[in-house]
């Protein structure tokens, strides 16, 4: 009895060994492969799931009735954090979520963290937060958090890059628009250059709270084929030294009746259109870089056309305080170097005049076929009552005007620095003021200038004054 017991002592000693060697061996194979060993999460299948409890992470489980899933609407409620990373969730290989909607509110804040990962053998840089059909809404006093880092989950076999962007879809697929109402705040920013955020809508934002992009490149991208409406009633703030992308196509649009301040750069691309309806921008000029359209009415503020393969459109009304600039630049366009800049007042068939209070400049500027470019402006008959501005900087570039010009009673046209050529047989009607700067030249050719204003060939020297030709 006594050897018996003794074997049977020995016996289990070798089975528990054998036990804490294999999951120690489990262990070891998870850290390797690049995941702590986890156990598989419960996912929501039908209905809502809300957190629960206090601030932690998406996938740690405290949610009513499993982890969020694209079956299910989410809700966090309360001033809680709840981050996401690349460690909290996943879709098959990729570090994605998904949840079919999810509503912010009690001041609570969502932090999308960008960082690289080793998944399954594979090195992701990216974070992403898919919300679908139900959309998302973010109610006062809470926060959808966008930050792409150079943090990293498992450190890296090999050099593979470090850190990842941040990523927020809100699309429902084939099912028609999924739209974000923000009455909160949603904020961009990066902690290394290197990796942006994204914001990409298959639907409606309506902002009647604020969007801030502190610092890196924050873009604004369509999805599928469903129009992207940003409906600005709030504020959107582009600080210094960050920028925001906004690629869109037809039918998508960013209207704006609220305050955009950009101390960075924000540029649309795309042929989307930008409805200045009211409000106001602020700080540097909104940019429009090809195809694009600015649909005008009212509000401060300055916009720029900028593209050495052709240029954008103007509709509308240019109000008392506003600055529409087209400006001379270089760029590849399919193979071939572009270097001028062009503005079409209107669009489709027969437009009617587009109306100017404001300020329009035609700015030809550079250097030398290396930088900058001409500038032009065509289309249907501009009505002036504002200011007129044609400026050449560099004497390779010139400024063109190929559409008729009504200047009226106490509009201004300016020529300086260089010729304006008037070549396309348009006819121009001067009520106002002409001024032609010294050493610069107003060409108008095959066409008519009639005078009930004052025509200014100002002077500067014996060889130095303007010139005004009609042939």
């Amino acid at each position: 009895m006594h050897f018996s017991h003794v074997h049977t002592r020995v016996a289990n000693h070798r089975l528990s060994g054998l036990a804490v060697a294999l999951i120690l061996s489990l262990l070891l194979l998870g850290l390797l492969s690049g995941r702590a060993w986890a156990v598989t999460p419960t996912y929501c299948s039908t209905g809502t799931t809300q957190w629960q409890g206090g601030s932690g992470d998406w996938g740690s489980g405290s949610w009513s009735n499993g982890n969020p899933s694209a079956q299910c609407d989410t809700v966090i409620n309360g001033n809680v954090t709840v981050t996401f990373t690349t460690q909290s969730d996943h879709y098959g290989n990729e570090d994605t979520a998904n949840t079919d909607g999810l509503t912010l509110s009690g001041g609570a804040t969502v932090v999308v963290q960008g960082e690289s990962d080793g998944v399954i053998g594979n090195w992701y840089n990216a974070t992403t937060l898919n919300v679908g059909a139900d959309g998302l809404t973010i109610n006062q006093g809470s926060t959808l958090d966008i930050e792409a880092s150079n943090a990293t989950q498992t450190p890296p076999a090999g050099t593979p890059p470090i850190g990842g962007s941040a990523n927020v879809n809100v699309d429902s697929g084939a099912s028609g628009p999924a739209n974000v109402n923000n009455n909160g705040a949603i904020v961009a920013s990066t902690n290394d250059s290197a990796w942006g955020e994204s914001f990409n809508v298959g639907g409606t934002i309506a902002n009647i709270g604020s969007v801030t992009d502190k610092s890196g490149l924050l873009t604004l991208q369509g999805q599928g084929n469903t129009a992207y409406l940003f409906n600005n009633s709030g504020t959107f703030t582009v600080d210094s030294g960050a920028s925001v992308t906004m690629l869109a196509g037809d039918g998508s649009a960013f209207t704006n009746a609220g305050n955009v301040s950009n101390q960075g750069s924000f540029t649309l691309q795309g042929t989307m259109h930008w409805n200045q309806n009211a409000g106001s921008t602020s700080g540097n000029p909104i940019e429009l870089t090809g195809g694009e359209v600015l649909v005008d009415a009212a509000g401060a503020g300055a916009f720029e056309v900028i593209d050495g393969c052709g240029g954008g459109a103007l509709t509308g009304t240019v109000p008392q305080g506003q600055t529409v600039t087209v400006q001379g630049a270089t760029q590849g366009c399919s193979g071939n170097l572009g270097q001028q800049s062009v503005m079409t007042l209107g669009t489709g068939s027969n437009p009617p005049p587009v109306v100017n209070h404001g300020t329009i400049v035609l700015n030809a500027s550079g250097s030398g076929k290396t930088s900058g470019g001409s500038a032009q402006i065509q289309g249907a008959e501009l009505d002036n009552y504002g200011t007129f501005d044609s400026t050449i900087t560099d004497s390779n570039f010139t400024t063109t005007l190929s559409t008729p010009l009504v200047n009226e009673a106490g509009g201004t046209v300016n020529v300086t620095g260089g010729q304006l050529y008037q070549t396309g047989g348009t006819p121009t009607t001067n009520n106002g003021t002409v001024n032609v700067g010294p050493g610069s030249t107003w060409l108008v050719q095959g066409g008519s200038f009639t005078n009930s204003g004052r025509l200014g060939l100002q002077v500067a020297g014996a060889t130095s004054f303007g010139n005004f030709n009609l042939t």
